[in-house]
């Protein structure tokens, strides 16, 4: 009898624990119009990653943090010596910039980060594309097995090109890890290694 109890006993510790050690929910990976659906009804998400922009006659490389919440933002983007190349906070259509220690504002992002940092950074359309969505429907997605691997957009009149080159799961959606934004005066390079959705 007491051999039957003690059974009974190192069973249910054997189950319990294989229940912890069990992750708290399965990943789904989302494709196509599912994983469109999933990202179009999220209001948040982070990255944290590298970032390297190509010009004419410049070359940066960084580590690049972004939140968006809703139409508020906070990308930081820091040279690999550390030092903080800008800090940019969005509220809605109001932008500060800090940069070497200043903070500028202004109502046209694109205009105001070029002329802080002289970077090419088209902010409002990669929020969308870095997450392989269209910005706008005359966007054109050319996917693979259910997920972008090349996008052709227009943002002011200018065409650019992102490449989807790696994808990763994470929280059950298959997030880009790998891009590239063409344009013909610049390349903007990403290297993503963590996504909070």
């Amino acid at each position: 009898m007491l051999f039957k109890r003690l059974s009974f006993v190192f069973v249910l510790l054997l189950s319990g624990c294989s229940l912890l050690s069990e992750p708290p929910h399965t990943l789904k990976n989302y494709q196509g119009m599912e994983r469109q659906q999933a990202l179009a009804t999220s209001n948040f998400w982070q990255l944290s990653g590298k970032i390297a922009f190509i010009q004419q006659n410049k070359r940066e490389s960084a580590v690049i943090y972004w939140e968006k919440q809703g139409v508020n933002q906070k990308i930081t983007v820091t040279n690999v010596l550390g030092i903080t190349l800008f800090k940019l906070t969005s509220d809605a259509d109001k932008h500060v910039i800090d940069v070497d220690g200043k903070s500028y504002q202004g109502k046209d992002l694109d205009s105001l980060l070029f002329d802080l940092t002289q970077l090419e950074f088209p902010v409002e359309p990669i929020a969308y594309w870095i997450k392989a969505l269209p910005f706008s429907e005359d966007d054109q997605i050319d996917d693979k097995n259910g997920l972008p691997n090349i996008l052709i957009g227009n943002y002011h009149s200018n065409q650019y090109k992102v490449t989807y080159s790696g994808y990763k799961a994470f929280q059950g959606v298959q997030m880009p890890t790998k891009i590239s934004v063409k344009h013909p005066s610049s390349t903007i390079k990403l290297s993503i290694n963590k996504w909070v959705l």
